[in-house]
């Protein structure tokens, strides 16, 4: 990755509280979603609004992913992110392209030691484009924020507003990772901006995970797959985006009789034992005087203490 000037860096940092005090803010389109939470969090990465960069995610083709953790199957009904807009100059963005890439783990070679960070791979598992009126936004809180190009790996301005962005797929992604065989998938996330003037950036997090989150460019609406990971400008330390993924809760298993009963012993709760299986099997046996399938098994049980 290319180094930073330091002179610039410094240069820019003494013009950062001038270029807040400047900043326009207008005011959002009118969305016809509501940004609201269902279902329940599969992955969250909080956003940094404390001198946090925000990433550009627009224009020249730039396009930014970042990975996540899936351990248990099932559909991600909502896609959230947080962004902002350099010097809080709002424009309208026509469309939302979000696609889910394979994970393609780190490497490292053994004769000189480097390391080639995680990455997207090159199937792309899922897409879909929200045009405006297909997606929601909120204000979501202040701070004092910087921009971040990562294609010439400059600071570029300062913003102080931050949005949460809201999606929701009409055919959802469904995750294959399990708690035995958990995996990791990419987000891809590209906004695409009517106005001239204004650049839409990715916010940055509060906290890591795996490797740093990376940019790449487009060609014919969709990467082409030369990621490069980004850094802090600032601080040297890997960029991770903000964003949180739901997916359903997993339905709770009730305890009710099917079919006719086929053979039962009650327990006995008046003075009898609980046999102790920690470590061990128990085992019991009951008469078979019908063929046809078992398709209940219930037994009593308890708690030492």
């Amino acid at each position: 990755m290319k180094t930073t000037n330091p002179a610039k860096i410094s240069a820019f940092s003494m013009g950062l509280a001038a270029l807040a005090f400047l900043a326009v803010t207008a005011k959002s389109p009118a969305q016809t979603l509501q940004c609201v939470d269902t279902n329940v969090t599969k992955f969250i990465l909080l956003p940094n609004v404390d001198l946090g960069p925000d990433v550009k995610d627009s224009r020249e083709g730039i396009v930014l992913a970042d990975d996540f953790l899936c351990t248990n199957t099932g559909p991600i009904m909502d896609i959230h992110l947080w962004g902002s807009w350099l010097s809080d100059i709002h424009g309208t963005v026509t469309n939302f392209w979000i696609g889910i890439y394979n994970d393609v783990p780190a490497v490292t070679n053994f004769l000189n030691g480097k390391i080639t960070p995680s990455h997207p791979g090159t199937n792309l598992l899922w897409q879909q484009s929200f045009a405006l009126g297909q997606y929601a936004e909120n204000t979501y809180a202040t701070g004092q924020e910087y921009f971040y190009n990562p294609t010439n790996n400059l600071l570029v301005g300062t913003d102080v507003q931050a949005w949460y962005y809201c999606f929701y797929p009409t055919n959802p992604f469904v995750q294959q990772g399990t708690a035995n065989n958990p995996t990791n998938y990419w987000l891809a996330v590209r906004a695409q901006i009517a106005d001239p003037t204004a650049l839409f950036g990715w916010k940055t997090s509060i906290s890591h995970y795996n490797d740093a989150a990376v940019w790449g460019t487009v060609s014919n609406g969709f990467p082409i797959g030369d990621w490069q990971s980004m850094t802090n400008p600032l601080n040297q330390q890997q960029i991770d985006l903000s964003f949180k993924l739901t997916t359903p809760p997993i339905p709770p298993i009730t305890c009710t009789d099917t079919g006719g009963v086929k053979y039962e012993q009650g327990p006995n709760t008046l003075g009898g034992f609980d046999v102790w299986n920690t470590a061990y099997v128990l085992a019991d046996d009951f008469v078979c005087t019908n063929p046809g399938p078992i398709m209940d098994i219930h037994l009593w049980g308890s708690w030492l203490y």
